[in-house]
């Protein structure tokens, strides 16, 4: 009998990165959620204490978040704030 193991979805993997990065964010006062995975494979975060309207979110979540999301998702095509 063979055993199939199912891949993680595209929700789960963001999921798990954003719980991986959360004590970070959470030091801060903020956070962020995943709002939406588009059938095109666009997701939306929405940020969320501090990070909402923070100048340094852009770093932040690009330079942080977004690579992290992109190395272990590659088949994320954009990434969206709100």
């Amino acid at each position: 009998m063979t055993v199939h193991m199912s891949q993680p979805t595209i929700t789960e993997k963001i999921e798990a990165i954003l719980e991986e990065i959360r004590p970070f964010l959470e030091s801060h006062k903020g956070n962020a959620k995943l709002v939406e995975v588009d059938a095109d494979n666009n997701i939306t975060l929405e940020l969320i204490g501090t990070c909402k309207g923070c100048p340094m979110s852009v770093m932040t979540f690009g330079l942080g978040v977004e690579k992290r999301i992109r190395e272990r998702c590659p088949e994320v095509n954009e990434v969206f704030y709100q």
